[in-house]
């Protein structure tokens, strides 16, 4: 198939022409494919042209389609292009279609979905509420979407069905909800059985550009590895600030207490289940004799005081309330150096196991179907989103503790009316970005400003040898573009 028999208007324009080109020569024929750095103005048609040249080296090397965005407005847009495309292709010629979007925006269970708050109004869960709720549904069955597609970890035969009957569609959120609501099934299970056997996948940033997500997104849409992808990033100007903003952490006042009330509340129940040495005799902080355990476990070997509560990492806790206490006079900005605390890696490290096992304890002491259901909630694919109180704490620090003398991160305080605490700001999207490009089959970078592309290739540190360089001009009549100025406008 030619390149052109993709394009599913009559005829493209000049410049659509050779926007194609350019594009599907920098994506290459060999095995290595190129990285596409694209600038052109509204008008250009870029989603069409993308489409295009990505479908045809995807098909050509037998790889998977990632489209990201950043609102859904523009996952729209390209569905309705891909739907067009359809039309101009054998009907053996596959393109099957999935867009992921928040978990929360598929859900059909409202006990899960919507919270009644204090002041009596209905309103939809915060995501990680959500996500701790949905888990707890799905592991212990009160979920009747999830029960009707999913019999323990096995899809149910009629699950199945309706997922194979939507094959070589594009298969968007209103038509998995509407599914869903036919069939009693889950409709973001319905998404993601639908995304493993998908060609073109469209999402978020998050679902590459967030370490978190990053696993899970290529273990649901069935690749092996980012090789197998030619990726598509859409108004790619956003993204080095959304990169600095998922590696950018946070820790609050009010975290860090709710963290150490947790801490004293579950602590001597979770760490019962586990075997543990104590390597001290008696507890440095009530001098009361500690508990004499003689399974030797080198993965679990910490120490916890039952009568006072203390441990290594309580004391990091102390150390950090006591940190935070002090900053209260401070300016708004101004510069923390973590090394105040007096905390080493080494030292953290021997006591975080012991808040991970807590952690991971009050993530599932609710569930009432006993150790079956706790495994089969470690299995699920958003367990690891699920941050509580004490999570947040350990990743804050670990993450503090190893880049206090890296120039690219700086921990600030950061005060206003609701809010109080310390700020972990990294300021190099490399970091994340560096890898992903120098692993995908290929890439397509574009933006209606996304000038000059320089900085965008050297502060994403594209692949240099990959990467070809595109600025287009508006197709729009200079004499046609109309400057306003609005007076009285407050900044």
């Amino acid at each position: 198939m030619q390149l052109l028999d993709l394009f599913p208007y009559p005829e493209p324009r000049p410049n659509q022409l050779l926007m194609i080109k350019k594009i599907s020569e920098a994506l290459g024929e060999l095995d290595r494919g190129g990285i596409a750095v694209v600038h052109a103005p509204t008008g250009n048609g870029k989603s069409i042209n993308a489409l295009v040249s990505a479908i045809k080296r995807a098909f050509q090397r037998r790889k998977k389609i990632v489209i990201l965005v950043s609102r859904v407005t523009q996952a729209e847009r390209f569905m309705e292009e891909i739907t067009l495309i359809k039309t101009k292709v054998p009907s053996h010629f596959n393109l099957q279609v999935s867009h992921l979007q928040s978990k929360i925006e598929y859900c059909l269970f409202n006990k899960v979905r919507y919270t009644k708050t204090v002041y009596g109004r209905v309103e939809q869960t915060p995501y990680h509420q959500f996500l701790y709720s949905c888990m707890l549904a799905k592991g212990t069955g009160a979920c009747p979407f999830y029960k009707n597609s999913y019999r323990k970890t096995a899809p149910t035969p009629q699950f199945l069905q309706v997922v194979e009957s939507r094959g070589n569609q594009v298969y968007s959120l209103k038509k998995s909800l509407r599914d869903g609501s036919q069939y009693r099934m889950c409709p973001y299970e319905l998404m993601k059985k639908h995304a493993s056997t998908s060609n073109i996948i469209i999402g978020t940033y998050s679902y590459l550009f967030n370490p978190k997500i990053l696993e899970g997104f290529l273990k649901t849409i069935g690749v092996g590895s980012l090789q197998d992808i030619v990726l598509i990033v859409d108004e790619a100007h956003n993204l080095p600030e959304f990169i600095r903003n998922a590696l950018t952490k946070n820790l609050t006042m009010k975290t860090l207490q709710e963290a150490i009330t947790t801490y004293k509340k579950y602590g001597k129940h979770a760490f019962k289940q586990y075997p543990r040495v104590n390597q001290l005799s008696v507890c440095p902080q009530c001098t009361k004799p500690l508990p004499d355990t003689p399974v030797h476990d080198l993965d679990t070997d910490f120490y916890y005081c039952p009568s006072c509560r203390y441990s290594k990492p309580y004391r990091v806790f102390k150390r950090l309330e006591k940190l935070l206490t002090s900053l209260q006079s401070a300016s708004d900005g101004s510069l923390v150096e973590f090394a105040e605390l007096g905390i080493n890696l080494q030292e953290w490290a021997a006591g975080s196991k012991e808040v991970t096992l807590l952690a991971d304890f009050v993530k599932t002491m609710s569930t009432s179907n006993g150790e079956s259901t706790q495994a089969s909630l470690q299995r699920d694919t958003d367990y690891q989103l699920i941050e509580t109180k004490l999570d947040e704490v350990i990743n804050f620090v670990i993450l503090a503790i190893e880049t206090r003398d890296d120039p690219r991160y700086v921990v600030r305080l950061e005060k206003n009316k609701n809010y109080y605490g310390l700020v972990l700001e990294c300021f190099d999207p490399a970091l994340i970005s560096k890898d992903i490009f120098s692993q995908v089959d290929s890439a397509i970078i574009m933006s209606a400003t996304l000038t000059p592309t320089s900085y965008y290739r050297d502060v994403l540190e594209l692949p240099k040898r990959r990467v070809q360089e595109f600025v287009f001009k508006s197709v729009f009549p200079r004499s046609n573009r109309k400057i306003f100025m609005v007076r009285q406008v407050n900044i």
